[in-house]
């Protein structure tokens, strides 16, 4: 499986990978620990529209 670099200029595309990363880790810790299925899904939703709004890619 490869990943699917789609260049350009937007806010997440400028950012340091170190800062992706120190970013993502909490939220990861955060729901190891979670037991309901509700929690997991609402920071999906969250992530998908962060990375289409703030990467500036189509949906689809």
């Amino acid at each position: 499986m490869t990943g699917l670099y789609i260049s350009g200029n937007s806010p997440i595309h400028g950012l340091n990978p170190l800062i992706k990363l120190s970013s993502a880790v909490p939220v990861i810790l955060f729901l190891t620990l979670v037991t309901d299925a509700w929690t997991p899904l609402v920071f999906i939703l969250i992530n998908n529209a962060l990375v289409i709004l703030g990467g500036r890619i189509s949906p689809l």
